[in-house]
């Protein structure tokens, strides 16, 4: 372990730069001022670290490259005969450079892969700290749109003090946002990196962070988290274990969740009784009446459906451009007059996609996905097992947050993901 660490150390050393843009792009927002962010500042920096060491461009013509470069393609001629949202444009092609950047470093990735997950580790658990420390002190993460001195770093955004909020302000102020800037995001952040705390050999500490991830994606109030995270646990410990004995503690904690105090010992927790499948607690507090005239979560995300099925039959094979789905319901609700509140962003992500990009746009996105899923086929069975949770866990997150377009710290998930398993041989065992 000793040697390993070392080894580990020793990378971090040569790849300063690398890691650097890493840390850079998972924080994403996290350390930012206004629109500018700590990546912007990086990138110059590690560019010149690279071009400095030397960088070789042949990689880039590797087939496994050719669909995002074929996507990228797509993106730019698609908006040629629909109105340029260069917002939407710069998020697409941010991606897309993240891509290309993390590629270039295909070898690093290839051989020290152990690196790279010990090192998304500590970024991981300082994540789950200030997570921590936001669910149960009244400490909040300075650029949250929880934190009431946001507006000091650029966001000029408060859910505080407006007389009309049509929330629960104790159950908001008990979310945890991370890095992340509002709940769902966060919980989308864990989520996709629960399948690999496998990784961690003690079984005590693997299942006290794996505890820790399903309370915090409970906090965030991430119902579908919770119950893709829930399943995800349970596979991983039958998994590992063969039997319970070990992953007792995670399973009672399920237990207990779904149960809500075991039923008979309520918790008398809001977010325990949105997920809980018996429950004893009640609660009657009523918001203002104003507030039952908007659609809730659910029936939102309904609406946002048959809206995007709508502009996929209305423009089926090219689709509306970069941005499309959005501009539009911007549109209809600037129609529907100034009280209009509806939700523009799609709230899912392939849906999203279909809409801006057509069916054209589906083939690079499925040829991708078809090098992921050939690529975790053919690759080591703990990294299998793995990958196909982590699969699961991307497809929830399409519908969990507004929108992954601008999301990179998922981005980076899966190019890393996907740059590995391109560029390994199936074998027996991993270490």
């Amino acid at each position: 372990m000793i040697a390993n660490w070392n080894i580990h150390k020793e990378v971090y050393k040569s790849e300063w730069s690398f890691f650097f843009l890493l840390f850079a792009l998972y924080v994403g927002q996290g350390i930012s001022y206004g629109p500018i962010c700590l990546f912007h500042f990086v990138l110059p920096v590690y560019l010149f670290d690279q071009f400095r060491k030397g960088i070789s461009f042949k990689s880039l013509l590797d087939k496994k490259v050719w669909p995002f470069h074929l996507l990228a393609v797509w993106i730019l001629i698609s908006s040629c005969w629909n109105t340029i949202d260069f917002n939407y444009l710069y998020y697409y092609s941010l991606g897309y450079a993240v891509f290309i950047l993390l590629w270039l470093k295909k070898r690093l990735l290839e051989q020290h892969f152990m690196a790279l997950v010990v090192f998304f580790g500590m970024l991981l658990g300082l994540d789950l700290l200030i997570g921590t420390l936001e669910f149960i002190t009244p400490f909040r993460y300075p650029i949250s749109r929880i934190s009431s001195i946001n507006h000091l770093f650029g966001r000029d955004y408060s859910i505080f003090g407006t007389g009309s909020e049509c929330f629960d302000m104790n159950y908001v102020l008990s979310s945890p946002t991370g890095f992340h800037w509002n709940q769902n995001n966060y919980a989308l952040v864990l989520l996709v990196f629960l399948p690999f705390l496998k990784f961690i050999r003690k079984n005590f500490l693997r299942n006290v962070l794996r505890i820790l991830v399903l309370l915090l994606i409970l906090a965030a109030g991430s119902r579908l988290g919770f119950i893709v995270a829930s399943i995800i646990t349970l596979i991983t410990i039958i998994y590992e274990y063969q039997t319970i004995r070990t992953g007792f503690f995670p399973l009672l904690f399920l237990l207990v969740v779904y149960t809500d105090g075991l039923y008979f010992l309520p918790l008398g927790s809001k977010k325990v009784k949105e997920v809980a499948l018996v429950s004893k607690s009640v609660f009657d507090e009523r918001f203002p009446e104003h507030c039952y005239d908007h659609l809730n979560s659910d029936n939102s995300r309904k609406e946002l459906a048959l809206n995007g099925l709508e502009l996929v039959k209305q423009h089926t094979l090219a689709g509306l451009g970069a941005g499309g789905f959005t501009n539009e319901m911007i549109r209809r609700n600037k129609a529907e007059g100034p009280d209009s509140s509806s939700v523009v962003n799609a709230h899912n992500y392939l849906m999203e996609l279909l809409v801006d990009f057509g069916f054209f746009g589906l083939i690079p996105l499925g040829w991708i996905i078809f090098n992921f899923l050939n690529g975790l086929w053919k690759t080591y069975p703990e990294i299998k097992i793995a990958g196909i949770l982590y699969s699961f866990a991307l497809f929830a997150g399409t519908i969990m947050v507004s929108s992954l377009v601008y999301f990179i710290p998922v981005y980076l998930s899966f190019f890393l993901l996907y740059i590995y398993l391109n560029g390994q041989k199936k074998q027996e065992t991993f270490s």
